[in-house]
């Protein structure tokens, strides 16, 4: 193992490609420069119950909550003062969730992606089928990266939001399609996979059209206004919708919202 690395680094899952391209590995394998052992056989997980290190070494899941990456002072400094700016977020994210959500926190071992979700229990009960699991994984732990695109454009949208009482609705798809997305990433199953459904297609014609909002196709009376193209090519890059962003209409988010409004 690489000097510094005091813990045996491991993930979880059905197949090496998944595990390699997890978010969960961004800070520790792509950053540090950390060894993460990918397991992906069912029986490591059934292993990994029962054997907490190896060779005086501590065997660490890097998808379980607790996860403790070495800060310095001033990364520690920096992590506070971004837990801190978010807080407003944190809130609105926690009211539009609901009970799907337990808690928000920045992340301190994702660099790349916006946000990802965990359960606080074993990774066992990852995504099971089963309804004892499904019962305790139903309430996730979210943790952002508050350097990310995306979640800065949220932060700006809540805060646009509770000042004018503008953008409720774009709000709300927002903060559900990064949820939705984040499920996928992190290894669980999407509940509402129609809805998800709609807002993919949302951000599809989004791409492909030249206007600014467009609404969901087929949903009859209940359909909501999806999100502007400006605000929502962000979210769009995480699941393939290649959208340009002007970053003057970024700045000027009173005007975009009004628009989509």
């Amino acid at each position: 193992m690489p000097e510094g690395q005091k813990n045996i680094y491991l993930i979880t899952g059905e197949s090496i490609a998944m595990v390699g391209h997890s978010p969960f590995i961004e800070v520790l394998q792509m950053k540090k420069g950390f060894e993460v052992l990918f397991m992906v056989d069912p029986i490591d997980e059934y292993m990994l119950q029962r054997r907490k290190e190896y060779n005086g070494k501590g065997l660490v899941s890097v998808t379980q909550e607790g996860l403790e990456i070495e800060e310095n002072d001033t990364e520690r400094a920096e992590r506070e003062a971004e837990d801190q700016s978010l807080q407003k977020l944190y809130l609105r994210i926690k009211e539009i969730l609901g009970d799907r959500i337990e808690r928000l926190q920045v992340s301190l071992r994702i660099s790349k992606s916006p946000c990802v979700l965990l359960s606080g229990l074993a990774q066992t009960l990852r995504d099971k089928s089963d309804r004892l699991s499904s019962y305790f994984v139903s309430r996730k732990i979210m943790e952002l990266n508050p350097k990310h695109a995306v979640v800065e454009n949220l932060r700006q949208l809540v805060e646009v939001e509770e000042e004018s009482g503008r953008n409720e609705g774009l709000v709300k798809d927002l903060v559900q399609l990064m949820f939705d997305v984040a499920l996928v990433v992190s290894g669980f199953s999407i509940e509402e996979t129609g809805q998800f459904a709609e807002r993919i297609y949302g951000l599809i014609l989004l791409g492909l059209s030249s206007g600014g909002s467009c609404r969901g196709q087929g949903s009859g009376a209940g359909e909501e206004e999806m999100p502007g193209l400006e605000v929502a090519s962000q979210v769009g890059a995480e699941v393939g919708v290649d959208a340009a962003v002007d970053q003057r209409q970024v700045q000027n988010l009173d005007i975009q919202m009004e628009e989509v409004d």
